[in-house]
């Protein structure tokens, strides 16, 4: 399996992923969501992940560098994976984005940022959408 994530996307620079562990998923339709550590700095770090057949034979979708967490919404019955990043200038701006699982692939969900961060406003005052969705689940 290493030798497949390493071949689906070699651009995570936090060391190699022999090194790393790698968190499987379950999902949906005979498919699981393989996870490992791309990036870690001191105050933020990117998962890679990649959805893989469930005998971990094939890469079907890489979700790298975009985010840092996965988990599953029990209220709302469905997989997501999302990533928040704290931006280096005035104020420590955010920004992040989110994608839910919709049966055959992770779709991206919505996109955020704080907007400027300065003048009292730390980390941003709002959450401000670039991108919204509706998700409806059946």
């Amino acid at each position: 399996m290493l030798a497949l994530l390493r071949k689906a996307y070699d651009g995570c620079v936090d060391g190699d992923l022999e090194s790393q562990n790698i968190m499987i998923y379950p999902l949906t339709h005979n498919k699981v969501l393989a996870e490992a550590l791309c990036f870690k700095g001191a105050y933020q770090g990117t998962n890679y992940y990649a959805v893989l057949d469930d005998k971990l034979s094939k890469v079907e979708q890489v979700l790298a560098e975009q985010y840092n967490e996965a988990g599953y919404d029990e209220k709302q019955g469905y997989a997501f994976v999302r990533g928040s990043y704290k931006g280096r200038a005035i104020g420590d701006c955010w920004d992040g984005q989110d994608a839910v699982w919709n049966g055959k692939i992770f779709i991206r969900t919505s996109d955020w940022m704080t907007g400027g961060c300065y003048k009292g406003f730390t980390g941003g005052a709002w959450q401000l959408p670039t991108f919204v969705s509706d998700i409806i689940v059946k």
